[in-house]
């Protein structure tokens, strides 16, 4: 029976004890991945028991205890053993500069045993998407700005962030609607100006006599 069944990766040894009686001539404890021949997996001097040190996640997989004397031998029922860590190397892939009026997804991900869950927030603030994948469904200006998510794992207790920088800009890479406004009415009152200068400097010309 291989007591634990499921550890942290930051954990560096792990103990495996074969419940096997005793005396036994030959107990032996396999990895049914081939596994166990790697120089971090040592077998105690009577193969009742198996240390894995430094742990490594190629050690996860099912192992098996055969137990033999000369008189028979029996093979105990495989055990699973899970190395859980993370999350770690989390990304976020999706558009940097978007149009204004489109749509737009960015899908998050991360390495993590078991599976990481999703949280993101924009510009600090939280958004309620608990998917890894944060949606748009049509751009306006106000979706310009950092798009964090973070990956969590619920066994390590551990959390990760990646944060996205979003743009949208006018649709052609032009001035926007707002801007384009200030342009005219700027146009609008210079014209203006010097049509009243014009006037000034015209009634108050001298005619001479």
């Amino acid at each position: 029976m291989v007591t634990s069944q499921g550890i942290q990766l930051d954990q560096e040894h792990l103990s495996a004890i074969i419940d096997a009686p005793a005396p036994a001539d030959a107990v032996q404890l396999r990895s049914l991945l081939g596994l166990l021949s790697c120089n971090s997996i040592i077998f105690s001097s009577d193969n009742r028991s198996v240390s894995i040190s430094p742990v490594q996640r190629s050690d996860s997989g099912e192992y098996q205890c055969t137990y033999r004397n000369p008189v028979s031998s029996q093979t105990a029922k495989p055990v699973r053993l899970i190395i859980n860590y993370g999350p770690e190397d989390v990304s976020v892939k999706g558009e940097d500069v978007v149009d204004l009026g489109v749509r737009v997804s960015l899908s998050c991900s991360a390495n993590s045993e078991p599976a990481a869950s999703f949280s993101w927030k924009f510009n600090e603030i939280d958004t309620n998407v608990t998917t890894d994948t944060f949606t748009i469904n049509e751009t306006d200006f106000t979706h310009s700005g950092d798009y964090i998510c973070t990956a969590s794992n619920n066994v390590t207790k551990r959390n990760a962030s990646h944060k996205h920088t979003l743009t949208v800009k006018e649709r052609g890479g032009g001035l926007s609607s707002g801007a384009i406004a200030g342009i005219v009415i700027g146009v609008l009152v210079a014209v203006a100006g010097i049509c009243g200068l014009t006037v000034y400097l015209t009634k108050t010309k001298k005619i001479p006599k």
